[in-house]
C-alpha cells in the first residue's frame, strides 16, 4: 500500500518506515497461534488503565442471560469517560 488517496496526514500515521500499521492488536499463544484481540484505536484510557471494549464484550457474552452486546464510550462527564453497554 502506498498510502491513502490525497490524505498525507493519515498516510504518515499509518505507514512508517515502509510498514503498514493496521492498529490490530493480537498475541501468540504457547503453540504459536496468532489471536486477534482488538484494535488499538478502540482502546479506552480511563483512570490510568487501558481498557479493551472487545475484552469486556467477550466476558459479558459468556453470561447465559446475554445474547450479544457492544461496549463503547458514550460521553465525557467531569473529565471521566462513561461507558455504554
Amino acid at each position: 500500500m502506498k498510502g491513502y488517496w490525497e490524505q498525507t496526514n493519515e498516510t504518515s500515521h499509518t505507514i512508517k518506515n515502509n510498514w503498514l500499521h493496521t492498529g490490530d492488536l493480537g498475541y501468540f499463544d504457547n503453540d504459536g497461534y496468532l489471536f486477534l484481540s482488538g484494535r488499538s484505536k478502540d482502546i479506552i484510557k480511563r483512570g490510568g488503565e487501558l481498557i479493551s471494549p472487545a475484552e469486556i464484550e467477550e466476558i459479558l457474552q459468556k453470561h447465559n442471560s446475554i445474547i450479544d452486546c457492544a461496549v463503547m464510550v458514550s460521553q465525557m462527564i467531569n473529565g471521566e469517560k462513561k461507558f455504554l453497554l
